[in-house]
């Protein structure tokens, strides 16, 4: 049931629930950022990124579908429409984005595929424009062009680690795994809005585990199946700590602060990679990819706030 604050809801529960929101979408950040240095890790395992993927969500799926039949229980089953949207919804948003993300980080670290996950909130802010909610202005198309100078930069600071191919070909599928989380967003903004967003990411998310595994089951079998031990172990830490815990947290900040909101307090992120990274897994930025991760991160803060 959802506890976003009204009109009529008096000033002070009304900041308390702008409080709880940021507060869910700072930690939800935070525990997203640490999502590409695990599946780094992974991969210097010998991990396959479907089978990864698959392991990641089918070990996510006993919480999701657990809380999925928590509401349903408490607060009664969904209509069938909203339950189909949802489903759908999270196939795109968790499944196919997410894959086309492990595939990126193939070819590309931890630090660049989180500032090129980053043209999402730009890309919600052109939708919002489409959709005739917004107009094109001068200070938009600044916003647009630092995003992707932003993104330009820090894919030349790393040109000198993985070659103009592999970094293309790695930027190219993280680009669509953004567009994927994008169409996400503002697809289910109001359908999250009006049922909660714990309900809605339990839901959302139950469909994508289920789609997940089978793919994972019918593309690598063995690899998901018998993971080594390592995997196994990196593949529970994304299901909680990058998975299951951040999701629940991401779908309470849309719900009291909207998508927009959400996704400016999403923007500490990148930073936030970057420095893990160096931490665990040793990729150091250059001053260029410094540079374009704040400029990144401040596009996608001037998009989210439209």
């Amino acid at each position: 049931m959802s506890v976003t604050a009204s009109p009529t809801t008096p000033p002070s529960a009304r900041i308390t629930v702008a409080w709880l929101g940021l507060l869910c979408g700072v930690a939800a950040a935070v525990l997203f950022a640490g999502k590409a240095v695990l599946v780094r890790l992974a991969y210097a395992h010998g991990a396959d990124p479907t089978a990864l993927l698959a392991l990641r969500m089918a070990l996510s799926l006993p919480c999701f579908a657990l809380a999925a039949w928590w509401f349903a229980r408490r607060d009664g089953p969904l209509p069938v429409g909203d339950r189909v949207r949802l489903l759908a919804l999270g196939v795109l948003g968790y499944h196919v984005a997410s894959w086309l993300d492990f595939a990126g980080l193939r070819h590309i670290d931890a630090a660049l595929e989180r500032v090129v996950l980053f043209l999402y909130p730009t890309l919600i802010a052109v939708a919002a424009i489409v959709r005739g909610r917004e107009s094109a202005t001068a200070r938009f198309l600044l916003t647009l062009a630092a995003t992707y100078g932003g993104i330009l930069l820090t894919w030349g600071d790393r040109l000198a680690v993985g070659g103009f191919h592999a970094t293309a070909v790695g930027v190219g599928l993280v680009a669509a795994s953004a567009v994927a989380f994008a169409a996400y967003m503002v697809l289910g903004e109001d359908l999250i809005r009006r049922i909660g967003g714990l309900r809605a990411a339990a839901v959302a998310m139950t469909g994508a585990c289920v789609t997940t595994a089978v793919h994972g089951l019918v593309a690598t079998p063995g690899a998901l199946l018998h993971p080594t031990p390592a995997v196994f172990g990196l593949g529970a830490a994304l299901a909680v700590l990058a998975t299951v815990i951040p999701v629940f947290l991401a779908g309470l900040a849309v719900q009291h602060l909207g998508a927009a909101r959400a996704a400016i307090v999403g923007c500490i992120a990148p930073a936030l990679t970057a420095l893990l990274a160096w931490a665990l897994v040793g990729e150091r930025l250059g001053m260029l990819g410094w540079l374009g991760i704040a400029v990144t991160m401040a596009g996608a803060w001037f998009a989210a706030r439209r």
